[in-house]
């Protein structure tokens, strides 16, 4: 239940989001963004004590690690909406870039995870430092507001040698962010995994072979990417970046905790390209005109939308209900209570 109270603080956050900055431009009250910071802080600390409580009370299961990282897994999606309304990057190429980067750190963790057995958390990594710069973040927009990210950077900063007179704040922040995935996080998991394939394995002598495995959120992030930036999208023009960014969220966890569910059963590496169709779908749609096709009406895509919201939310629903109920049967343990005379639970790591 830790984690799940911990996704619940995300889940406040998330409808305080849909009330006071919708479009994810308007400016909040102060207020707003200072929660967003206490509810993020509240998720970090549960999501870091849940699996030292089960320890301490024998009570961890393979499911339990299984449903912490999926909650992980959701929270990227979400939390990165929550940045998105924290800059007030509104419906822009800041909002995708925000949403996608969110995601990669947990896949490239799982992944990892899946190859060593081992989640490493490196120099700089998302469930720490991740979040406190998330944290620090939603804090300079309650004391400063989100004007604050519209400063240029030699206003605020000096004239640092890689910025120019046009730089924001905002920009630097981009830098920023990227900087910490491309230069820290990404390459310790590469090294991670290529230190676990054995040194006589042919696969060392393919430039990480492993890499392919990543073929479902290359094309992911590739289609995403497509679909919003689409010409004759209304994603952009009309508005529509968070029931997107909910459908991502929902097609991102389906993805990755497949990846998850095969690192704890030593099953294959799971693909998942299946779910990949409708974003292909969708980009092919948002560039109709541009293959030469006569275009469509926006309100096809906007049904289409709606229609894929609720087809992601409950696919993935689905799936995790019929992974608990197996896990439950295989291992004889209840969720969310403890079986008597089992002194097991399986929301927990």
């Amino acid at each position: 239940m830790v984690t799940l109270l911990g996704f619940g603080c995300i889940m406040i956050n998330f409808l305080t989001l849909l009330i006071f900055s919708h479009d994810l431009a308007a400016a909040a009250p102060s207020w707003v963004y200072t929660s967003f910071a206490i509810g993020l802080f509240c998720y970090q600390t549960m999501d870091n004590v849940d699996g030292k409580q089960a320890r301490r009370l024998s009570l961890s299961s393979p499911l339990g690690e299984l449903f912490d990282h999926s909650i992980d897994t959701l929270n990227c999606g979400f939390g990165a909406l929550i940045i998105c309304a924290t800059l007030a990057t509104g419906h822009s190429g800041a909002s995708v870039f925000l949403l996608l980067i969110g995601c990669w750190p947990m896949c490239l963790s799982t992944w990892e995870e899946y190859h060593t057995g081992i989640l490493f958390l490196g120099f700089i990594n998302g469930p720490t430092e991740g979040l406190l710069i998330a944290m620090a973040t939603q804090l300079v927009s309650a004391i400063h507001g989100p004007e604050f990210w519209r400063q240029t950077a030699w206003d605020t900063l000096g004239q640092l040698p890689w910025t120019n007179a046009a730089t924001s704040m905002l920009d630097v922040y981009l830098a920023f962010v990227l900087l910490c995935f491309v230069g820290f996080h990404a390459p310790a998991c590469f090294i991670n995994v290529y230190r676990s394939i054995p040194p006589n394995d042919s696969r060392r002598r393919v430039v990480m072979f492993s890499v392919f495995e990543l073929t479902p959120m290359v094309l992911l992030t590739a289609l995403f990417s497509a679909w919003c930036f689409g010409k004759y999208s209304i994603i952009m023009q009309d508005k529509w970046l968070v029931p997107m960014a909910l459908i991502l969220t929902f097609s991102f966890g389906k993805i990755n905790s497949k990846v998850i569910l095969a690192q704890l059963t030593r099953g294959g590496f799971p693909y998942s390209l299946n779910v990949l169709l409708p974003f292909l779908i969708g980009a092919t749609l948002a560039n109709y005109p541009s293959l030469g096709l006569p275009a469509l009406p926006h309100s096809v895509e906007k049904w289409y939308i709606c229609y894929l919201l609720f087809s992601a939310f409950a696919s993935y629903s689905v799936q995790a209900w019929r992974t608990i109920d197996a896990f439950c049967k295989t291992l004889n343990i209840n969720a969310l209570t403890v079986k008597s005379g089992s002194g097991r639970r399986v929301l927990t790591r």
